[in-house]
C-alpha cells in the first residue's frame, strides 16, 4: 500500500475542501494521509484537521519533500500531492494534476 504526503503552507483554511476532498473521493483512507506543515502553523492545521495526521517538517518545498522522504520507513511507497487539488465537475476540460511518486529503497 502507499502513504499520501501533502506538504502544505498557508492553506489550513482550504486544504480540507480541496486536496483532502479529492483524496476522500478517491477512496484514500484518512489513516494513510499525512499533512506536513511548518511549526508556526501546526496549531491552525490541527484545529482545521483534527482527524488527520499533521506532521511538523521544514519551511521550503524542497526541504519539506526531503523531510517527507526521510520521515517514512524504507520501502514505503509515497505519493506526494499538492495542497490545492480540486475536482472540476462542470463540463469538459477537467484539470489534471501531477502527483509525485517517491519510493525509498533499502
Amino acid at each position: 500500500m502507499f502513504k499520501v504526503a501533502v506538504p502544505s503552507y498557508h492553506r489550513a483554511n482550504v486544504i480540507a475542501s480541496k486536496t483532502l476532498t479529492v483524496l476522500r473521493l478517491g477512496g484514500v483512507p484518512i489513516s494513510d494521509i499525512y499533512v506536513f506543515v511548518v511549526a508556526e502553523e501546526e496549531q491552525a492545521y490541527r484545529q482545521a484537521l483534527p482527524e488527520y495526521q499533521v506532521i511538523v517538517g521544514h519551511l521550503g518545498l524542497i526541504k519539506q519533500r526531503k523531510f517527507i522522504q526521510e520521515f517514512f520507513p524504507l520501502d514505503t511507497l509515497i505519493v506526494m500531492a499538492d495542497d490545492d487539488l480540486h475536482v472540476q465537475t462542470n463540463g469538459p476540460g477537467s484539470r489534471h494534476h501531477l502527483w509525485i511518486l517517491s519510493y525509498r529503497q533499502s
